[in-house]
């Protein structure tokens, strides 16, 4: 009996000299760190930061790829028949929120007959920058080293959660409301609940709407021109918005609106607004003169 316990006793030693090797194995062969927080649970981190975002004629659309990679889409209206996008990809950066590329692909686009199918141009594919996204994780800003298109622009959007009651009024109140007035009288607040509405139209494929927005005759792709109400409506039958536009639009939160001598702009220029009465002692009125963005179902 005795001799069986002292087997025993040296089995256990045995291990326990085990267990202690094992827990002073080299730095380089013990198992890596765990992840960040934000990626502990197996989920690429750019999770946290996907969705459309947009400011003015541009939107991006970042979307997550792989274990810790994000894919980048920049979109940028240069007319009403002419667009440029970038795409890029590389790994998202924990520590400063960011995504570093240097493999950017620039393609600009020009609409002509067929809005379905543009005439697309290579610019160069070697562009190099970074996304850096807000700590909020609903704003990100675009530095590019090659053109700084959008250098000090927020772009706005992606998970931005809902505004309180009282956020929402407390900002309204400190907005300008002669935010518009290089191109209307009507006050800002009024723009941007027309904004809204004509925005809710578009999406919904309302035309019945729209077409008793527009300032007649406009003008629609593929050169055709449209006269009144009735042929706008004949015209959009059987059309549909485009999955891009539509991705745009639906980002759009009309508020602070891009505008110029054209106008006023929606996402990256799907709808264009201006004022028939402005410069003149004529009430406001805002009419559609433009839109885009419409292919065949």
């Amino acid at each position: 009996m005795k001799k069986l316990l002292m087997i025993a006793m040296a089995c256990l030693l045995v291990l326990l000299a085990a267990c202690g090797t094992a827990n002073t194995v080299p730095a380089s062969e013990a198992p890596a760190e765990p992840a960040a927080e934000t990626s502990g649970d197996g989920q690429n981190p750019v999770m946290n930061f996907v969705g459309v975002y947009g400011a003015g004629k541009g939107s991006i659309l970042v979307e997550a790829e792989g274990e810790r990679g994000a894919k980048i889409t920049v979109t940028w209206a240069n007319g009403a028949a002419e667009k440029s996008q970038w795409s890029m990809s590389g790994e998202f950066d924990e520590e400063t929120l960011s995504v570093a590329y240097s493999n950017c692909t620039k393609t600009d686009l020009v609409f002509t007959d067929d809005v379905s199918d543009p005439v697309e141009t290579v610019v160069y594919t070697d562009g190099t920058g970074r996304i850096v996204f807000a700590g909020e994780r609903y704003a990100l800003s675009w530095e590019d080293d090659q053109e700084h298109i959008a250098d000090g622009t927020a772009f706005l959007g992606g998970q931005q959660p809902a505004e309180e009651p009282e956020q929402a009024e407390n900002a309204a109140a400190e907005e300008d409301p002669d935010y518009y007035s290089p191109v209307t009288a009507m006050e800002k607040s009024e723009v941007e609940r027309l904004a809204a509405a004509v925005r809710e139209a578009y999406l919904a494929e309302d035309w019945a709407a729209i077409a008793g927005m527009i300032r007649y005759p406009i003008n629609m792709y593929p050169d055709v021109k449209v006269n009144n109400a009735e042929e706008f409506l004949a015209y959009m039958d059987g059309k549909t918005v485009h999955e891009s536009d539509r991705a745009v639009m639906e980002a759009e939160s009309c508020r602070n609106m891009f505008f110029n001598g054209q106008g006023i702009c929606f996402g990256d220029g799907e709808i264009w607004m201006n004022d028939i009465h402005y410069m003149t002692d004529e009430p406001p009125v805002l009419e559609i003169v433009a839109v885009s963005g419409i292919v065949e179902k």
